[in-house]
């Protein structure tokens, strides 16, 4: 369905990702809100992650989301212990895996 998830699953992170980040900004000439509206998005998304794809990704959902949805504090708190953990960065190098800071730039 998107760009991150080919042959895996489209979590929850992602499934924001697709509706802010790609949908929303798919118009020609005219955004689908004006200046100051809602668009409201849902997708009935089990919380699913591939372990494969997407490791770093169960434990953003769990640890980081959890704490704050704040980017700026995201990054402040989270973001380099996700960069450098050793084994997000085997799988990464290794395996079929993300980087393990990749959720960070999807949320």
């Amino acid at each position: 369905m998107g760009p991150y998830n080919v042959n895996s699953i489209m979590n929850p992170v992602l499934a924001m990702c697709m509706a802010l980040g790609y949908l929303f900004n798919f118009y020609l000439n005219k955004p689908i809100v004006r200046q100051g509206g809602v668009g409201i998005f849902y997708h009935p998304l089990p919380n699913a992650f591939h372990p494969v794809h997407h490791p770093s990704y169960i434990d953003f959902f769990e640890e980081v989301l959890s704490v704050t949805t704040d980017p700026a504090q995201m990054e402040a708190k989270f973001e380099a212990e996700f960069a450098h953990d050793p084994w997000y960065i085997h799988l990464y190098r290794t395996s079929h895996a993300f980087h393990g800071v990749h959720p960070f730039y999807m949320w």
